[in-house]
C-alpha cells in the first residue's frame, strides 16, 4: 500500500459548531456545542476547550454516541470574546485531530 493511500486511512477530522445565531451568547444562558469525528467513533472522548480574551482557558469533557457525535450544553459565565475549539485522542487505527477554532461573543442581557 502506497504511504500516501496508508496516511490517509489513518487521519482523523473532528468538527466543533456552536448552536447560536451568528455566534452570540447570552451570558449565563445555555449554549450548545457540538460536533462528529469523521470517521465516526462511538464511545471516544471529546475535550472541549474554551478561551477568553485574557487568554484563561476552561476544559469540559463529553463522549461521542453511537454515530460518533458529541454534544454538551455550557453556561458562560463571563462576557466578552471566546476562542471554542475541540480535539479527540485518536486511537489505535486514526490518528489523532483538533478543530477549528470558533469565535463567539458573550453579552449580558
Amino acid at each position: 500500500m502506497p504511504i500516501i493511500t496508508k496516511i490517509e486511512e489513518e487521519m482523523s477530522l473532528i468538527t466543533c459548531d456552536i448552536l447560536v445565531y451568528r455566534n452570540i451568547i447570552i451570558k449565563d444562558a445555555a449554549v450548545t456545542i457540538k460536533g462528529n469525528i469523521v470517521p465516526p467513533h462511538p464511545g471516544e472522548k471529546v475535550i472541549v476547550k474554551m478561551m477568553d480574551e485574557e487568554g484563561n482557558i476552561r476544559t469540559v469533557e463529553s463522549v461521542t454516541d453511537t454515530n460518533g457525535e458529541y454534544r454538551l450544553d455550557y453556561k458562560f459565565d463571563k462576557c466578552g470574546k471566546w476562542k471554542i475549539w475541540v480535539s479527540w485522542n485518536g486511537d489505535m487505527d486514526h490518528y489523532s485531530s483538533v478543530s477549528e477554532k470558533v469565535t463567539a461573543l458573550v453579552f449580558e442581557l
